[in-house]
């Protein structure tokens, strides 16, 4: 591992931290060079934490220690960080370090060969000497005024302060929450596009005090700052404007993170509390029209039904859910979700065989039937994947996505028992269907002789057919079929800047005739200058494509056809030709 290339070793959400601890919140104080080759830090988190790191020659990360207590991997933000920052001292100027110096870091890393700034010149060096030259009523009687006059700094106080339980914990977060929040709601109580990164601070806040809650193994505790920011931040998405995804990351990250909590080897109180939490918090109103966020609480629940006490519970709640249900294809995929966790509590506690019985009651649900289809290929029961495959056909008539995924399963399974006219037989309906893929498969069943036959019949179909077909113009040039290739597209002039390639080396002369016809028929359409300009784009492409004589005929045509269009006339001298 190199510091070039690092992040292809780490986990990316210990990566993301590690980039905010160094770029967004300053967190790294100090590096030391000790010698030539090893480097001591000092990154700021729940405590002052030291990280040494031994690099060779060539920059290769040898050695990296942390002594926070963060084991659920090989490296942890604070190393993170550190290679950032490393990395970042050796871009600006490898030379610029001397055994036993230290180097402060500065608030913005430097970018390209730019050098860190000086160390008197670090924001954290400037105001920690101010201060720490005042005295400490001045400092306390200074702190209390701007949190009296700045709401949301009032709030940062408490929430990093005043946190004598759990509960005032959670009060603390939700008021620094809302503090960001308020501040950036519009007169409708709205928060607009531009807003939403600066007005969700305080929750990445929060997610960050949720984060060294769970590095120090504080679990619990963890767990009720995450559910503290899925309650304000899913109600939120009514009232913004989250095009970014910046609140639903937020959400996305909070859930995962419990996922990753339930994964350690919870002791057994823990592992009940949290069962009976997320459980609870899964039918949370809140959730109503975001099912999947729900469903990810239902799978965490699910991965901890490890005892027959929960597997009841949690049953008994996936009961009360399927009977909520209509018909619409919302509640089809929550069922089908719901059935597919149900399947793997049997698998998991029942046994194999109960697993393939309640599989076989609830096939009509592709994921089951999927599932199905892959255990008897495995078992190269081929006769029961055709038969699963055409009953999904017949099942799911009118959703072509599934249609085709049956199908393919289909002529697996033919290819795989050998029956070859079925297979080629289900390859036709593939090509018909427009798949060039399918094609090339079919005609690899046969010899180039045998084929010389029938391709002629699948070209003769495939233009017969009303409309294009995606695959028509592939099998042409795939079989060289360049005159036919021609006369498709001199019906379709539009399609001459797709295939000109194809075409130019053996008609030069009709590709030019098909380019220019092509120019008129657009330049009659052209109403604005932006079509102005895709108009010119085509001729344009038509010199590139050797065509220049003919280019310089249709620009002086269409400037006296559009002599009174000035834009259009000043798109078209601007041509080089």
């Amino acid at each position: 591992m190199n510091l070039a290339d690092f992040e292809n070793y780490i986990d990316d959400r210990i990566l993301r931290r590690g980039w905010e601890y160094y770029y967004q919140y300053n967190r790294i104080k100090s590096i030391t060079v000790e010698d030539e080759t090893t480097y001591t830090a000092v990154v700021s988190g729940t405590d002052d934490y030291t990280v040494t790191v031994k690099l060779s020659d060539c920059n290769e990360i040898l050695f990296s220690e942390c002594d926070c207590p963060y084991d659920l991997g090989p490296y942890c933000k604070h190393e993170a960080a550190v290679f950032y920052a490393l990395r970042e001292m050796q871009n600006s100027d490898p030379n610029c370090v001397k055994t036993d110096s230290t180097i402060e870091v500065p608030a913005s890393p430097a970018k390209g060969t730019k050098k860190s700034p000086p160390a008197q010149k670090s924001p954290h060096n400037r105001f920690a000497k101010i201060l720490s030259s005042q005295s400490k009523d001045k400092l306390v009687q200074f702190l209390v005024s701007l949190s009296l006059e700045y709401d949301e700094i009032g709030h940062r106080v408490e929430f990093e302060f005043n946190a004598s339980n759990a509960e005032q914990e959670r009060k603390n977060c939700i008021k620094l929450i809302r503090s960001y929040i308020r501040q950036h709601k519009d007169r409708h109580g709205f928060i607009p596009y531009g807003e939403v990164y600066s007005a969700v601070e305080g929750a990445r806040l929060v997610l960050e005090r949720a984060e060294q809650a769970a590095d120090d193994g504080d679990y619990e505790r963890a767990m009720d700052i995450y559910l503290c920011l899925l309650h304000e931040m899913v109600p939120l998405l009514q009232s913004a404007d989250d095009s970014d995804g910046i609140i639903g990351g937020i959400i996305d990250e909070s859930i995962t993170a419990l996922a990753e909590l339930a994964d350690n080897e919870l002791l057994g109180e823990v592992s009940e509390h949290f069962f009976r939490r997320l459980l609870e918090e899964s039918s949370n109103n809140i959730y109503d029209g975001w099912p999947d966020w729900q469903l990810n609480l239902l799978e965490i629940c699910c991965a901890l039904a490890v005892t027959p006490e929960r597997r009841r519970t949690f049953e008994k709640q996936l009961d009360s859910y399927l009977t909520e249900l209509d018909g619409s294809w919302s509640s089809q995929y929550k069922a089908e979700k719901i059935i597919m966790m149900r399947y793997q509590l049997i698998l998991n506690f029942e046994g194999q065989d109960k697993a393939e019985d309640f599989m076989e009651k609830n096939i009509k649900f592709p994921s089951i039937r999927e599932m199905a289809i892959r255990e008897a290929l495995s078992r190269k029961d081929y006769g029961r994947v055709e038969r699963l495959a055409l009953d999904g056909e017949q099942h799911d008539k009118g959703l072509p996505g599934l249609i085709s995924k049956w199908k393919e399963f289909r002529y697996e399974a033919y290819r795989l028992s050998g029956q070859l006219e079925k297979q080629r037989n289900l390859a036709m309906e593939f090509i018909l269907d427009g798949s060039f893929d399918y094609y090339k498969k079919l005609k690899a069943t046969y010899s180039k002789e045998a084929w010389a036959a029938i391709y002629p019949g699948i070209i003769k179909a495939l233009g017969e057919q009303k409309g294009y077909v995606r695959n028509y113009t592939d099998i042409l040039i795939e079989e060289r079929e360049m005159e036919r290739l021609l006369d498709y597209v001199k019906g379709k002039p539009a399609y001459i800047v797709n295939f000109y390639k194809q075409l130019l080396p053996l008609f030069p002369e009709e590709v030019y005739r098909i380019f220019v016809q092509h120019i008129y028929n657009e330049a009659r359409l052209a109403n604005n200058r932006r079509k102005y300009q895709d108009v010119c784009s085509l001729i344009r492409l038509l010199v590139k494509a050797g065509g220049k004589e003919h280019a310089r005929e249709v620009i002086s045509n269409l400037l006296a056809i559009y002599h009174r269009k000035s834009a259009f006339r000043e798109e078209l001298m601007r041509i080089k030709h």
